[in-house]
This record gives structure tokens, C-alpha cells and sequence, in this order.
């Protein structure tokens, strides 16, 4: 059974979730597997997914996937599959 996080937080802005990510006994959270596994045992959960890190963009020959995009959006994109 998954331990029980005392303080969530869900930054729009990368400074502060750096901040909260930088205190102790906290833990990003993307999509929630780790966390629903019980692999995080954390007091603070900083959730990632409103800081508009799920971008998937191609740039001349390179691909940039933000951290927080999901694996079917990869898979369904159009700029990966060209």
C-alpha cells in the first residue's frame, strides 16, 4: 500500500517547483506510477504536469520531448512519425 503524501503542490512555474523539489523529503510526481506503486515515499509530492513540460516539437534535425509528455502522445505524434 502506497504511503500517503502530507503536502501536495502543483506548480504553474518552474522556479518554484524547483524550490520545492530542492527541500527535503520531497518528490516529483509525472504521471503517478511510482507514486501508486508505493516506489516514493515522500512527505511532499511536487507535481509536475501544469508546468507545459508535455511539449513535442522538432527543431530542423533535432526532437524535443518535454519531461511530462505522455507515452501515446509520442507515439501518436506526428512530428515523431514525421
Amino acid at each position: 500500500m502506497p504511503k500517503r503524501p502530507r503536502h501536495y503542490h502543483r506548480p504553474t512555474d518552474l522556479a518554484e517547483a524547483v524550490r520545492l523539489l530542492d527541500q527535503p523529503g520531497s518528490a516529483p510526481l509525472g504521471g503517478g506510477t511510482r507514486l501508486l506503486a508505493g516506489d516514493v515515499a515522500a512527505e511532499t509530492i511536487v507535481d509536475l504536469q501544469a508546468l507545459g513540460l508535455d511539449h513535442i516539437d522538432l527543431h530542423e534535425t533535432h526532437l524535443h520531448i518535454g519531461a511530462t509528455a505522455r507515452l501515446y502522445a509520442i507515439h501518436a505524434s506526428t512530428e515523431v512519425h514525421g
